[in-house]
């Protein structure tokens, strides 16, 4: 399952969410941090062996329903 976000899928808010966590990596930078909602991420080419490199200074918070807020909330 993708998180169906029906915006700009830029990652600037909940509704323009990415829908791929590999994109949202991709497009993150040092300092940058990322939020990832609750569900079942499958790789996108639908090849098991496919793998999502991290990168350093990169921090992702997962497991959100989309309302939290502060990130502490749960």
């Amino acid at each position: 399952m993708h998180w169906m976000a029906p915006g700009n899928n830029d990652g600037s808010s909940w509704t323009d969410a990415f829908t791929s966590i590999k994109t949202a990596i991709g497009t993150a930078s040092a300092g940058d941090t990322i939020f990832v909602a609750a569900g079942l991420y499958l790789a996108s080419t639908g090849d098991k062996n496919e793998y999502i490199s991290l990168k350093q200074g990169v921090v992702i918070f997962g497991s959100f329903i989309g309302n939290e807020d502060p990130i502490t909330q749960e």
